[in-house]
């Protein structure tokens, strides 16, 4: 049997929200027994595990200098340890991510730094 595994990838052109998905698939053996080092040094095994997305947005945000950044957390492994978290008793996750960034850059910025770098340089016209 196929455990399914679906990753958002982004095509960057015009529109943030146009998304290109690609699917992956892992066979149950390759969810497999894995050694982990845990932020304090200590090796655990684990499990791999497959996931499914379910939703990926971006966070966008608007600098001072009126630049437009887009960012998407991405997941891309995850491992659920073999031990529980003692307060709470419930498994520990162990994630591996990728952050997908885009900048818009605002008029302002591109002149701003036009002009730092002819400053610079004592050239004449930065195009």
């Amino acid at each position: 049997m196929r455990d399914f595994l679906r990753i958002n990838t982004k095509k960057y052109q015009n529109n943030v929200n146009d998304v290109k998905f690609r699917d992956f698939y892992m066979t149950d053996d390759e969810l497999e027994e894995v050694v982990v080092r845990t932020p304090d040094g200590r090796l655990v095994t684990g499990k791999k595990l497959s996931f499914k997305v379910k939703k990926e947005e971006w966070n966008e945000y608007e600098l001072e200098d009126g630049t437009k950044l887009y960012i998407k957390l991405v997941l891309a492994d995850v491992v659920r340890l073999d031990e529980l978290n003692a307060p709470v008793e419930e498994p520990i996750y162990q994630i591996s991510t990728q952050n997908i960034i885009r900048v818009k850059a605002s008029k302002k910025a591109v002149e701003e730094v036009k002009k730092k770098i002819k400053k610079k340089s004592g050239s004449p016209e930065v195009s």
